[in-house]
C-alpha cells in the first residue's frame, strides 16, 4: 500500500485529514503513528474544526518540518524549510482554489452549512496533498 492509499484508507476509517497524512508520512521520519495521530487530531477541519487552514495543508507540513527540520535551533525562521512550506501552499491553492477549509467545502458563510457534504471533497484534498508530497519529499 502506498503512502497515499494509506492515508486516503485513515481517512475513510473517520480519522481526520491531518491525521490521515502524518499518520502515513511520520513513520518514514520517525515518528510514531500512534503519536502522529494523537499530534495531528485537533488539526482536522481547519483546525480545531474552525474551516481555517485545511488539514491536508496542516498535516503535509508537519511532514515537511519532519524531513527538512533538523530541530536545531535557527533563531526565528528556519529558512530552507520555510520555502518549502509556501511552494507546498501555493502549489496546494492552484489545485484546490485555496488552502481554506470553509472556501475549500463550500461553506456558505450566510446559511452556515455547507454547499457540498460535509467531507464529500476531502479524499481528494487529501490525495492532492499527498500527490504534492511525494513531489517535495
Amino acid at each position: 500500500m502506498t503512502r497515499t492509499e494509506d492515508a486516503i484508507s485513515l481517512f475513510n476509517q473517520q480519522y481526520n485529514c491531518a491525521q490521515a497524512i502524518l499518520a502515513s508520512y511520520g513513520p518514514g521520519y520517525g515518528l510514531k503513528r500512534e503519536i502522529a495521530l494523537k499530534v495531528a487530531s485537533v488539526f482536522g477541519s481547519g483546525t480545531a474544526r474552525t474551516g481555517g487552514m485545511c488539514g491536508a495543508v496542516t498535516g503535509a507540513l508537519m511532514v515537511l518540518s519532519l524531513r527538512y527540520c533538523t530541530g536545531e535551533p535557527k533563531g526565528f525562521f528556519p529558512r530552507p524549510v520555510h520555502k518549502k512550506a509556501r511552494q507546498f501552499i501555493r502549489e496546494f491553492e492552484k489545485e484546490a482554489g485555496s488552502h481554506n477549509c470553509n472556501a475549500m467545502r463550500g461553506k456558505d458563510p450566510h446559511k452556515g452549512h455547507y454547499v457540498k457534504g460535509k467531507n464529500e471533497s476531502c479524499p481528494g484534498f487529501v490525495e492532492l496533498a499527498c500527490r504534492l508530497l511525494e513531489e517535495m519529499l
